[in-house]
C-alpha cells in the first residue's frame, strides 16, 4: 500500500499550507500556497511538485502560487469560480469532481460553496481530518471530508 506524507506549514495571515507527498515516487502537491513561499519550499527536499493548488482565491491562500510555481515547476490549479471572482490565473481550472493525480494517489475536487462561493476541498487517501480554510475575520472554519482515493 502506498504511503502519503502530509506536512502542515504555518504561513502568514494565519493560513496553513500543506505539502502532500507520495513516499514511493516523491511526487507532491502543495495546497494553499500562501506567503512566504520559501517556507513551503523548505519542506520540499527531494520532492517533485506536480501541482500547486488553492482551496479558494483569497490572497492568503494564493499569494505565493506564482513564486512557488517558478521555484518548483508545478502546475497551478484553482476552482473556476474563484478564477472568475478574483481574476486569478492558473494552468488548470477545476470543477467539482475533477481529479489531480500525483504519484500513486489522486486528489478529487469537492466544491464546498457553503463558506465561500468558490471554496474547494480535497478528498485524498489516508488523510483523516484537517481544518481548512480558517478565516479568523469571519470566524469560519470547516472540516474536510476524506475518503480513500488511491489507485
Amino acid at each position: 500500500m502506498a504511503k502519503l506524507g502530509i506536512v502542515k506549514v504555518r504561513l502568514d495571515r494565519e493560513v496553513n499550507g500543506y505539502v502532500l507527498a507520495c513516499a514511493s515516487t516523491k511526487e507532491a502537491v502543495v495546497i494553499d500556497p500562501g506567503l512566504p513561499p520559501e517556507k513551503i519550499a523548505e519542506q520540499l527536499n527531494g520532492l517533485s511538485v506536480k501541482y500547486v493548488v488553492a482551496t479558494h482565491g483569497h490572497p492568503g491562500h494564493v499569494a505565493g502560487k506564482d513564486d512557488l510555481k517558478e521555484m518548483t515547476g508545478g502546475q497551478t490549479a484553482i476552482h473556476t469560480a474563484d478564477a472568475k471572482q478574483f481574476l486569478r490565473s492558473a494552468d488548470r481550472y477545476l470543477l467539482d469532481g475533477d481529479e489531480l493525480e500525483f504519484g500513486e494517489f489522486k486528489l478529487s475536487v469537492l466544491h464546498t460553496p457553503d463558506t465561500h462561493p468558490a471554496a474547494s476541498a480535497w478528498w485524498s487517501p489516508t488523510m483523516r481530518s484537517w481544518e481548512t480554510p480558517s478565516w479568523p475575520a469571519a470566524s469560519v472554519s470547516r472540516r474536510l471530508r476524506q475518503t480513500c482515493a488511491g489507485r
